[in-house]
């Protein structure tokens, strides 16, 4: 969201509108970088929204993108290859790219209504259980405060100073506790017991050097196509040990070279 809305913010500030009759150089690099920054917030969505991703592919007239280590798109243009210049998600030069269309649509009430009643569940029944013991709780905690005001001690287990509960943390969404890295597989081969699994060694910035990481994905990926590859890696997960190896991560996505 950062790198769309310092785009957007670039665009708005260059006014490429103005400059297509005053400065019409000015105007293209300004264009040309606006739809790389589009094609690079493509890369990185595609993770967690490939339809997003696919859409914005299909209206850039243009492959699926690695997430580039630096993001250059004007030495990408000059260099001619978009895909495999050193600023990655660049732009050919004389590119057109086809008819635009929007690329999410409004949410309408009554479409919420039918996912409401789809996917909803026991949601009376949750909220009236969770009215209940709201309920217990304020009864409960109502005894401090009176004795307080009569003269006597606070109840037991009561805390001063009002502070938050230890548990706040708790009341984050589940996404926003996730730990997601960009990791970059430095080396990676057979487990020596395991035969579905790679051992990897992954450098996700930890000041301790690379990460110890185990997948399943013998089957599907070799050691050539794994090694020196960008994965998204879950950080935050208890460490466990798998036939001997110690995992200290999960990855979701492993990025490979388009044909």
């Amino acid at each position: 969201m950062d790198i769309a809305m310092v785009a957007n913010k670039y665009m708005q500030d260059a006014a490429p509108w103005a400059l297509k009759a005053t400065d019409p150089d000015r105007c293209a690099t300004v264009i040309t970088i606006v739809v790389a920054a589009i094609r690079l917030i493509g890369a990185l969505a595609e993770p967690f929204m490939p339809g997003f991703t696919d859409k914005v592919c299909h209206i850039l007239a243009l492959p699926h993108a690695d997430i580039p280590s630096i993001f250059d798109p004007v030495a990408a243009t000059e260099a001619g290859d978009a895909s495999a210049a050193p600023g990655a998600c660049g732009v050919p030069a004389g590119h057109k790219i086809n008819k635009p269309t929007p690329l999410f649509s409004a949410i309408t009430p009554e479409q919420v209504e039918a996912w409401r009643a789809r996917f909803g569940g026991a949601q009376e029944t949750t909220a009236a259980a969770g009215a209940a013991s709201g309920g217990a709780a304020a009864v409960a905690g109502a005894g401090a405060p009176a004795a307080a005001a009569a003269g006597g001690k606070p109840a037991a287990g009561a805390k001063k100073g009002g502070k938050p509960a230890a548990g706040a943390a708790a009341d984050l969404p589940d996404v926003a506790r996730v730990d997601l890295r960009v990791g970059h597989i430095v080396r990676a081969w057979p487990h020596p017991s395991l035969e579905k699994l790679w051992c990897e060694e992954i450098d996700v910035g930890d000041a301790s050097g690379p990460r110890t990481v185990a997948s399943g994905l013998r089957a599907h990926y070799t050691q050539e196509q794994m090694t020196g590859r960008k994965v998204i890696v879950v950080c935050n997960l208890k460490p466990r040990t798998m036939g001997g190896f110690e995992s200290k991560g999960e990855w979701w996505s492993l990025y490979l070279p388009l044909a």
